[in-house]
């Protein structure tokens, strides 16, 4: 579809908010993407890769995913972003976190759960929220379980999560607006070149979808 920059999107399946590694999930994912002293952002947006990084981890009653975006800078090839992406999850994987850069997203984890629950409007909120996923007593137990999140935690469950198994992966391929509007104009293809769009688009088996899906994970 028509837009101003690519994207790659990466997401593994995980467990429900009640699972053990929902903590571990959440300094995880504070590691990668939060602020510009994170993995994502030092290995994406420094090197000038990216505009931009995130990562996410969602909590809810059943299972979900963890999501890690890179928004592409012109001319840098959504393979080249989606390889130091890859690299970047591989070294949580293999690499012990040292003790400042753990306590450091701990902290963030823990701020943002504070101010989540600032004021009797988001406190009801995220109270609700905390029993429709597992129950009141995690609403309490959460930022505990946060607390004692370890580095080994940490690389334990980067292993168990980043896997090509679970990876589901996607690369938003950006076209004109006027390229979007025609019917018979060239299709984008994997590697964002233009394509000559099949003289019969309702042949079963003919994908004219810009939203290109890939599975790689080395």
């Amino acid at each position: 579809r028509a837009g101003a920059d690519g994207i790659v999107l990466l997401s593994f399946r995980t467990a429900e908010a009640a699972h053990a590694d929902s903590a571990p999930l959440a300094v995880i994912s504070a590691l990668l993407g939060t602020g510009r002293s994170s993995r994502l952002y030092r290995d994406l947006v420094d090197t000038q890769l990216a505009s931009d990084a995130a990562a996410s981890a969602e909590r809810f009653h059943d299972p979900g995913v963890f999501q890690v975006y890179g928004f592409l800078l012109p001319e840098v090839s959504h393979a080249t972003v989606e390889r130091r992406m890859l690299e970047t999850l591989d070294r949580l994987r293999t690499e012990t976190v040292s003790d400042s850069e753990l306590e450091k997203a701990k902290r963030i984890v823990r701020t943002s759960i504070v101010f989540s629950r600032e004021g009797a409007t988001n406190y009801g909120y995220e109270l609700s929220e905390a029993v429709s996923s597992v129950n009141w007593e995690w609403f309490f137990t959460f930022p505990e379980d946060v607390e004692k999140v370890t580095a080994e935690d940490v690389r334990r469950v980067a292993r168990a999560t980043f896997r090509r198994s679970q990876l589901t992966a996607g690369w938003f391929v950006p076209i004109g607006e006027e390229e979007e509007e025609s019917l018979t104009g060239p299709v984008a293809g994997a590697s964002g070149e233009r394509t000559e769009r099949p003289e019969n688009t309702e042949e079963e088996g003919n994908d004219t979808r810009r939203l290109v899906p890939i599975a790689a994970l080395a």
